[in-house]
């Protein structure tokens, strides 16, 4: 009766091996294979750093950012056939007005989706980008906003 209960329990454990096997090896990949695999997604983190300049010049030694590397950086995203989002990480007081409107540009040019993750500033022209984005995100910390220039000054004249 020994032999027959350890060869039972051989072939249980070599049956339960194989089913594993199958089962990880076999059933998983073509039931992902169905599906064009595990859609996980990725994503292109582009940031956006600091001054906003046409080709990213030092002034006086503040961090900035060139609109040019940015719009390649968006463009080279489009063409990746990988990257299913791009996601703008803003922590920008603006710039160039030019330069802000070239990223713009780029981004709503995007035919995949764009979030705008506003970090500390995205203000002026960083906040022109995010507006060009399909989705906004900031901290209610943060300061966004301010496009454009505002003056005011006092009228004397009718004294």
């Amino acid at each position: 009766m020994k032999k027959r209960a350890d060869g039972s329990r051989l072939k249980i454990v070599l049956i339960t091996i194989g089913a594993v096997f199958f089962v990880i090896f076999i059933i998983i990949p073509v039931v992902f294979s169905l599906f064009d695999g595990p859609q996980l997604g990725n994503v292109a983190l582009i940031p956006i750093e600091g001054a906003i300049t046409g080709n990213g010049d030092q002034e006086f030694g503040a961090l900035t950012v060139s609109s040019k590397d940015l719009v390649g950086f968006i463009e080279d995203a489009q063409d990746n056939l990988q990257v299913k989002v791009l996601l703008l990480e803003i922590n920008s007081p603006g710039g160039s007005a030019v330069a802000s409107d070239e990223i713009a540009s780029a981004v709503k040019k995007s035919k995949k989706p764009v979030v705008a993750l506003i970090r500390e500033a995205g203000a002026s022209g960083g906040y022109w980008i995010a507006s060009a984005a399909d989705y906004i995100i900031a901290n209610r910390m943060s300061i966004t906003g301010s496009i454009g220039v505002l003056s005011s000054y006092l009228e004397f004249s009718g004294l």
